[in-house]
Formats: structure tokens, sequence, C-alpha cells
């Protein structure tokens, strides 16, 4: 594998060390967006082995005829478009993002056979967040085939916004612009102006946290306290797919709601505890918010009670998404006088994340199905992690990924979980 660096134009700054120097002159600063903030709380918690985690990767293949000089143009055309690319982050009395007025990113080319393999290597390296946490590589072949590893920061973008980058990427190279979108300091602005909702949103987590198990699984503690192995395991099951989707459309509920029933049921007749789980909110609640680049997903609390059918189970997930929007430092605020009443530490390392297939973006880090309807793998997990976090999406094959703390879980424990919930759902 060989490597070089494109040479670039130094219009925007100079280069040193393959960065980027950028004038502080041109340089707005703003708060963090509720996305934002959930992201960096998280970071002050936990070790950098595990922050490295918020990295996310994509690989997209280059179309036929594109040369290196049109995709440095796109990428330079889509960091106008979109102000995360352009923003930095910095902590003084509290932590900002800085928005530059200009940014060129450097983009290497490396020749590969292995594009996968390098693409993931560039996610597990860690970010200077002085500088727009984000960047690009150009991996070619010896069969003429290239393509485009992007690599962002989770403060930059969340999963839906890497596949509007997917799509603006394309569409600048066909010579076409993109439509406007939000941008971050819009979205920060209307977050904070939601006074009563905002209100409204911290009520609901309170209710909710009162009423949870200090801890879901028996004898677990929080993961930061926890010295237990982890566990990584992932089923997929082809045959699944089909059934949970025609249950999903004759019910009225999504396969997500289907899924979220029979894991409560599981965890249920596992644990004896009403299952509490913390639930992703993609919170892009404005349609001008659909194809913002930015981070925005946050947690939040939802109780499950024993027996929900899938309908029940999307009206708690309805009630739960209107507040998910939320300020995650007064929610920890509320959460640790919750503890203080109670005088026990809650553990709400409990999570679930269903993504739609949708929002793939034609990425090619996915790896390929087997052939075999019901395949069970498991992997190394890192050493820090919540105590039980499942993700789930429907493409055409049901694919859930389990990382567990062995003190909830055992390996058996584990793949019968996901082997359970594989059967339910293709009946």
């Amino acid at each position: 594998m060989s490597r070089r660096a494109v040479s670039l134009p130094p219009s925007y700054g100079q280069h040193i060390d393959n960065s980027i120097v950028l004038s502080v002159w041109c340089c707005v600063m703003i708060p963090l967006s509720f996305g934002q903030r959930y992201v960096w709380q998280r970071m002050q918690e936990a070790p950098i082995e595990q922050t490295l985690g918020v990295n996310l990767v994509r690989l997209w293949r280059i179309p036929d005829g594109v040369r290196q000089t049109d995709v440095r143009d796109a990428l330079i055309k889509l960091t106008g478009l979109h102000e995360a690319l352009r923003t930095s982050y910095r902590e003084d009395t509290r932590p900002v993002q800085v928005l530059h007025d200009r940014y060129e990113p450097p983009l290497e080319v490396l020749r590969t056979d292995d594009p996968r393999a390098v693409a993931a290597s560039e996610a597990a390296k860690p970010f200077d967040l002085a500088v727009p946490t984000w960047r690009a590589l150009l991996l070619t072949s010896e069969d003429g085939v290239d393509h485009l590893a992007l690599v962002a920061h989770h403060l930059t973008a969340d999963r839906t916004a890497m596949a509007v980058l997917a799509d603006d990427f394309l569409t600048v190279l066909a010579g076409r612009t993109p439509e406007p979108v939000a941008q971050p300091r819009e979205v920060v602005a209307v977050q904070q102006a939601w006074g009563p909702r905002n209100d409204a949103a911290i009520e609901y987590w309170r209710g909710q946290v009162r009423t949870m198990p200090s801890a879901l699984f028996p004898g677990t503690t929080h993961p930061l306290s926890s010295n237990a192995p982890r566990l990584r395991l992932k089923a997929v099951s082809r045959e699944a797919a089909g059934p949970a989707r025609r249950t999903a459309a004759e019910q009225g509920v999504s396969v997500s709601h289907l899924l979220l029933a029979e894991l409560a049921r599981d965890l249920h007749e596992r644990t004896g505890e009403t299952p509490h789980l913390m639930i992703t909110s993609a919170n892009r609640l404005l349609p001008s918010w659909q194809r913002s680049v930015g981070s925005f997903v946050q947690f939040v609390p939802v109780r499950i009670e024993p027996g929900s059918n899938a309908r029940a189970v999307k009206g708690a997930l309805l009630r739960a998404m209107r507040h998910g929007c939320h300020d995650v430092d007064v929610a920890a605020q509320a959460g640790h006088e919750i503890e203080a009443e109670r005088g026990v530490r809650l553990n709400l390392e409990h999570l679930y994340n269903f993504m739609e297939g949708r929002l793939s973006g034609g990425n090619l880090m996915r790896s390929t199905p087997p052939a075999d309807d019901l395949h069970v793998t498991s992997g190394p997990a890192r050493p820090l992690g919540p105590t039980f976090y499942l993700r789930a999406k429907v493409l055409t094959e049901l694919s859930l990924e389990l990382r567990v703390d062995t003190a909830a879980l055992d390996h058996a424990e584990a793949e019968d979980l996901l082997l359970t919930l594989c059967e339910r759902l293709s009946r």
C-alpha cells in the first residue's frame, strides 16, 4: 500500500504536518447543539479508548471517469455548503463550536486492494478538535476502481448526516448543486428558544428516571465501575426480515416497535425487572433539519411495561420522542438529584438503537450478508461501553448487533437472546 498527498492550493491556509492552519479572524463561536452536547458529555465521562467509538466512517465508490481533482473540488464545495465541515471545537468556560469562514480539507491518496480495511483503520484514529473533525481519503486500486473513505467525528455528523454527505458528494460530482439546508447555528438558535418544550422534556426525564431500577441486570454496576469483560455478537437473519415487515404493516407499527416489544418481553423474563431502555431519538424535528449535516441524535429513557405489545410500545416511543430533544446538562443534573433522593447510583447504560436501512447512503463498509439464513458471529469488543447496547436494522435481512457486559449476560445467554429475537420476528 502506497501513500501520497494531493497538492492543494494554499488559498485558505498553510499546510503543516498534513493539516490546515486556519485564519483566526474568520470564525464565529456558537454554543453546541443538544446533540453535540450529548456527544461532548460522553467524551468527558469516558477514557479515550471508548471515545474513539464516536468516529463514523463511510466508504463510497467513485463513479467511473471522475478525476482526483474532481474529488478534491467536490470536497471543497461540500465544505462551503455545510458549515459543520468548517467547524472546530474548544472549551473555555463551556464547550463551543468554532465556525470558520473557509476550510480546505487535505485529501490523501492511497493505493490499496483492501479499501474497507484502510477505512476502518482511519476510523480508529482520534481527531484534533482544534481543526474541523473529519478527513477524506481517496483509495485507488490496480483494477481501476476508486473509493472515497470519509471519517467524521460524531460532533460533526450523525448517521443521517453521513448519508446526506454521500448524496451531496455525488450531486456535486455530477455538476449540480444540492438544495440548501439548515445550518448548525440555526438549529442551536431554535433549540435555545424552546423554553416550555425543554422544561417538559426534563419533567418527562425525571418521571422516567424516578421509577427505573438502579440496575436492569442484577449484579451489574455502572460501566465506568465495571471490570467485567465485554462481548460483541451479531446475528443476521434473511428469513426474519420479510415476516417482520409484513407483521408490522398489518399491525400499523414499525419493525422497530415489534423488535422492542419482543426485547422488553425477553429482558423482563430474564431479569424480573420492568425494562427501562435508553432509545435513540433522531431529533430532526423540523422539515428544514431533515438533511442538515450535524449531530442531532440523543438518547431518551423509555419504560416498557411487561406484556406490552407492539402498539403499546409505539405509544410509549411516541411520547418519548416528543421529549427526545433536551438539554443534556439539565437532564444530568436532574438524574443526580434523583440519585441523591433514592440513595443509589443509577445505571442508565441500557441502550437500543434501530437504524433505518435507507440511511446507508451507498456505504460499502456494510459487510455482505451470509448465504445461510441465520448466522451468529462474535468479535472483539471495546473494553468500555454501555452495559447493554442492541443495534438493529432491516435491509434484505434483519441484523442485530449486541454489545454487552458479561456481568449482565454471558456468551451463551447473549447468543440465546439474539436467536430468540430473530425466531420471534420470523413467525
